[in-house]
């Protein structure tokens, strides 16, 4: 087998040495775009903390060719939301465009659009408690009992609106928060899971609202 020649090894190693390149300039534009949107995620939410992932590799060429992102991924924990703080909140966000205008002109990552989402709230016995002030079991299988001067009776747990979450018992409302009252959460028909020490309301919409968007990109919204 011949020997390549110094020419062309000097061929290979350049290369090498902009594959390595255009991998570490991905790297660092993923996770600078994911810091910029958690940051914005936390303070739009008034989220404890948060964080982002961009897409999947090559995410500078998509930035630079067209404004697209495939997919961002936005998690944040203990979010208050009205009278009640929530563990956490989900969003994956799909068919994203950007700004292209921003992100050479401001080196900022701005959302124009965002073609389709999903969201979930996860809310725990521990956290349903400190809003209602009695203790709240939900021990899964869909139950929930809550506590009374007689001891643990059945409670029921409905989403109403399509997003406003409400816990009853004894024919009394304990709690009722609208959950898209956060900026992070669009206003949706959820669905509600009551497992084992929590609840997940979820729900999916096609395009994600203005809201949401501007939530996620850093503008001031209602």
């Amino acid at each position: 087998m011949p020997v390549p020649g110094p020419a062309v090894r000097k061929l290979i190693a350049l290369l090498l040495v902009l594959v390595v390149l255009f991998v570490g300039a991905n790297l660092i534009a993923a996770h600078v775009a994911g810091d910029e949107i958690a940051a914005r995620a936390k303070e739009a939410s008034g989220a404890q903390s948060a964080s982002a992932s961009v897409g999947s590799f090559p995410v500078l060429y998509r930035f630079l060719a067209d404004g697209t992102v495939p997919e961002v991924k936005v998690s944040l924990s203990y979010v208050p939301i009205s009278t009640v703080v929530v563990e956490k909140i989900q969003v994956t966000l799909r068919g994203v465009r950007i700004e292209r205008g921003a992100l050479f002109d401001q080196r900022e990552v701005r959302i124009r659009s965002i073609a389709s989402g999903t969201a979930s709230v996860v809310v725990t016995a521990g956290e349903l408690s400190g809003a209602v002030g009695r203790s709240i079991r939900l021990p899964g299988q869909g139950q929930i009992e809550v506590a009374t001067a007689t001891g643990m009776v059945d409670a029921s747990a409905s989403l109403e609106t399509g997003d406003v979450l409400v816990v009853r018992a004894a024919g009394s409302t304990l709690l009722q928060v609208d959950l898209a009252s956060s900026r992070l959460v669009p206003a949706c028909d959820m669905s509600l899971d009551v497992g084992a020490g929590q609840v997940t309301a979820s729900c999916a919409v096609s395009p994600v609202p203005s809201s949401v968007v501007q939530a996620i990109s850093g503008r001031a919204g209602s």
